[in-house]
């Protein structure tokens, strides 16, 4: 997540392989991880449906993973962050499928960001993506209350309406729409017929 997260995966390092990176990385950062821990995360890295990359890794999990596997990583990124472009990053690419994909927890963001304005901020940089009209509306609300917004946060102007006419009717209905949803008893699984 923190090499994610810093943007390493990013600069090209020629001849050197994904362990290498992430063991430079890790030795650099001081993070106390064993070896076996870098091969397991090089080897999710370079599964062919990451692409190889570390945004590949968090665009794939962002689709596929557990609703409350996105919410620990999401709080787990938040540990380090540490710039605007790096809360910027979490906004996009995991808050905005979760709330595009599992919009009933929408209550945790709220209830989070009333705790904690780090966690505000960043959700300031969350564009509608598939999120249902009710919870676009709640976050747009969370949104104009954070007094230091990121600069790339949709302007008050764009009304609650922005990008709307991007999403079909059951979208704009449905708050729940990704690989899982709640059964009777509140309980996440996997959607059948997928």
């Amino acid at each position: 997540m923190c090499y994610w997260i810093s943007g390493r995966d990013e600069i090209a390092c020629p001849g050197t392989t994904t362990p290498d990176r992430l063991r430079a990385f890790v030795a650099e950062r001081e993070i106390p991880f064993s070896d076996e821990i870098v091969r397991q995360a090089a080897d999710c890295l370079d599964s062919p449906l990451a692409g190889g990359s570390a945004m590949g890794w968090i665009t794939l999990t962002s689709f596929t993973a557990h609703p409350h596997r996105l919410w620990a990583l999401l709080d787990y990124a938040m540990h380090f962050a540490q710039t605007d472009a790096e809360l910027e990053l979490i906004a996009i690419n995991l808050a905005e499928p979760i709330l595009g994909h599992y919009g009933s927890l929408m209550v945790h963001f709220e209830q989070r960001a009333g705790a904690d304005l780090a966690f505000a901020r960043m959700l300031t940089g969350a564009w509608r993506y598939r999120m249902s009209d009710d919870v676009w509306r709640r976050l747009r609300r969370l949104q104009a209350g954070v007094p230091d917004p990121l600069p790339c946060r949709i302007p008050a102007e764009a009304g609650d309406g922005h990008m709307g006419h991007t999403l079909s009717a059951r979208e704009r209905a449905q708050a729940d729409k990704g690989l899982y949803r709640r059964d009777a008893a509140g309980n996440w699984r996997m959607r059948s017929g997928r």
